[in-house]
């Protein structure tokens, strides 16, 4: 939620940001998954997501497949057991829900469009497979508010997911440092660090968003790294 945080305060103190980093941000309309809307129901949508996240082989499932980074996979699965032991269960499930019960995951149109508008200086990445707020849905939309800003650089990074500043640490880095100081990292070669991804699997959502980026790269004026 970082992003669409960011867009918001944008919004709010448009004179106290002076240059925007939006890293697949959330805020416009994309299909949320089937149910997430039961858990804005006082206790109901509680026990849901208690029921939910209660089993560990849940929780490596749902972790294992949000990235294409098997080892940092493993890592990421024993960070979040550690935190929900520290923490407490009821915690963690406590500000889960309340996030997706009170926060406007894909109800930040208006502010967004109005952010659009700036001619700051903007970079927005991307995660290749990133279905958590899909590429081929949400991306185009955000391209599309900024694209007139011609101080607006679009990043697409190839082989990760959402949380691809995690799998390609210094790739990630090394885009974000270029870009504030104005190199041109297109030009610059950058080591991946997540090679194993291209011996993943690809299910038949993430076929959809191969063949989306395939047929539409062109279209966007990205740089696709």
């Amino acid at each position: 939620m970082g992003g669409a945080i960011a867009t918001l305060f944008s919004h709010k103190y448009p004179t106290l940001v002076n240059r925007l980093i939006l890293l697949t941000p959330a805020g416009l309309p994309w299909p949320l998954p089937f149910g997430s809307s039961l858990l804005s129901i006082p206790y109901l949508g509680w026990v849901m997501f208690c029921l939910v996240t209660t089993f560990v082989l849940t929780l490596e499932k749902s972790i294992g497949e949000n990235f294409f980074d098997i080892k940092y996979s493993q890592k990421s699965i024993k960070q979040q057991l550690e935190l929900r032991i520290k923490g407490g269960l009821t915690h963690y499930i406590d500000y889960m829900t309340n996030s997706v019960a009170n926060f406007p995951l894909t109800r930040c149109v208006k502010e967004a469009t109005n952010v659009g508008k700036h001619s700051r200086p903007t970079l927005i990445v991307w995660g290749q497979y990133d279905t958590t707020t899909p590429s081929d849905v949400c991306f185009p939309q955000w391209h599309n508010l900024f694209k007139n800003n011609k101080d607006c650089t679009f990043v697409v990074v190839k082989d990760v997911r959402h949380n691809f500043f995690n799998e390609e640490v210094e790739l990630s880095n090394k885009v974000i440092t270029s870009w504030i100081l104005g190199q041109d990292f297109n030009y610059n070669p950058i080591k991946h660090s997540n090679i194993g991804a291209i011996d993943i699997k690809l299910d038949e959502r993430d076929i959809e968003i191969k063949r989306f980026w395939n047929e539409n790269e062109h279209l966007f004026g990205t740089y696709m790294i």
